[in-house]
């Protein structure tokens, strides 16, 4: 079975909150993609658990970690 990937479409955010971003992927170390990444897995495992707090019980992703 091959893997299929999938763009996420970017959004807007204040020029305040894209510094934030930008000095927090600095100051860990990460490229601004893996701190996407890691945000937006952060994010969906938090939506699964609220899924399921509203009766979402088979809602389940698989999430692969970055290095």
């Amino acid at each position: 079975m091959s893997k299929k990937n999938h763009l996420i479409k970017s959004f807007r955010v204040s020029e305040k909150t894209w510094n934030n971003y930008i000095e927090a992927a600095e100051k860990v170390g990460l490229k601004a993609p893996q701190l996407s990444r890691l945000l937006f897995n952060r994010s969906l495992i938090q939506l699964i658990s609220f899924a399921q707090k509203e009766g979402w019980e088979n809602l389940t992703f698989t999430l692969r970690e970055i290095n």
